[in-house]
């Protein structure tokens, strides 16, 4: 089994995805740079999830 590095806080994500198959899951991409294009950011569950909370705190302000 292949596994990736949390961009936020370092813990190991399993790729597996019944493994991870917490809703909300979010795919996130980012631009630094036009000439390396669009880049992957990968978060474990516990980072969707702070992630899921803060957007969520967001929307009930408006």
């Amino acid at each position: 089994m292949i596994t990736k590095t949390c961009d936020r806080c370092g813990s190991k994500i399993s790729t597996d995805p019944m493994a991870n198959a917490i809703l909300p899951m979010f795919f996130i991409r980012r631009i630094e740079s036009f000439a390396l294009g669009w880049q992957s950011v990968d978060l474990c569950p516990k980072c969707e999830k702070m992630l899921a909370e803060w957007l969520n705190d967001k929307v009930m302000e408006q």
